[in-house]
């Protein structure tokens, strides 16, 4: 019992005396940050991609949001090549489903500065495709944030669909939040 209580006092001391955290690291490890918020995003987003951890949206849902006790929301971050919303829902009687967002986009790390818009697909869980595409308007400034609605139509209101949302060409990415309702 003493051993352990002098195990701990003397972790507790090394801790508070505090450690070099160039320490932690190889000599000669140079860490180098981005010199802008956009620049951070796009790094976390590359890392996102190099198989890092992924918490949702790379697969097919299996969850349920129930439409009728309020609107679905969600956040879009970084988002390029494409990802499916976290649940998947049921159209209202007359097979009508909203996907809307108020997003903005980043300006890519190479300095260029492509136009975008958003690309988002309905897809049917069941038959495993995406059923129909829309595309949101083309925006060319990545400071501001834009909100746009897109409402797909005839859809089998015993059908569960998802939405899968990405950016024209991968041109940029964007961030923001979206919104499905019926």
């Amino acid at each position: 019992m003493k051993k352990s209580v002098c195990v701990i006092m003397t972790l507790c001391m090394i801790f508070a005396l505090g450690v070099n955290a160039s320490a932690l690291q190889p000599p000669n490890a140079t860490m180098e940050f981005p010199d802008s918020y956009e620049a951070a995003m796009a790094m976390g987003y590359d890392d996102y991609l190099t198989e890092t951890a992924v918490t949702r949206g790379t697969g097919v849902p299996s969850t349920l949001y129930d439409l009728s006790t309020g609107t679905y929301e969600g956040f879009l971050d970084n988002i390029r090549t494409g990802i499916y919303t976290n649940y998947y829902f049921y159209p209202n009687s007359n097979g009508k489903l909203t996907f809307s967002w108020n997003v903005r986009g980043n300006k890519p790390l190479d300095g260029s500065s492509p136009s975008w818009k958003v690309l988002v697909g309905v897809y049917d869980i069941a038959g495993g495709y995406i059923k129909e595409t829309k595309e949101g308007a083309w925006h060319s400034d990545f400071g501001s944030f834009h909100e746009e609605e897109l409402t797909f139509s005839n859809l089998s209101t015993s059908k569960k669909y998802c939405f899968f949302i990405s950016v024209y060409n991968g041109a940029c990415q964007i961030w923001g939040d979206c919104y499905v309702s019926r």
